[in-house]
């Protein structure tokens, strides 16, 4: 099996014409490039546009880095469940982490509950 990485880049220039249902949110626009399976990483903003995840407050961090909480949060919640995090080329940062789509969605589903 191939596999695939998206990039904030690639999100933003790819052809909208397939939709699968996210975790948790029915409905949402999917990569029509790649199968849902086959999507393995992803960088934090590339699912939160893919899946229409809005970034969430995180008590004591400002708003302008809460992104970052994000990212630290997942890298430790990918290093527990023995996860590999990726580097992949970004246009405006140089590089970001990708994350397994597993990590994404139980990092995303518990910040939910």
């Amino acid at each position: 099996m191939q596999r695939v990485i998206l990039t904030d880049a690639a999100l933003d220039e790819r052809p909208k014409i397939q939709s699968i249902p996210a975790p948790g949110a029915a409905g949402a626009k999917a990569n029509p490039v790649a199968k849902a399976a086959d999507l393995e990483y992803l960088s934090l903003t590339a699912y939160m546009k893919t899946y229409k995840v809005k970034a969430k407050p995180i008590e004591g961090v400002d708003m302008s880095r809460v992104l970052g909480e994000h990212g630290r949060r997942l890298v430790q919640l990918s290093k527990r469940r023995g996860q590999e995090v990726r580097k992949v080329p970004d246009e405006r940062w140089g590089a970001v982490n990708a994350y397994a789509l597993s990590i994404l969605r139980e990092y995303f589903q518990s910040a939910a509950e």
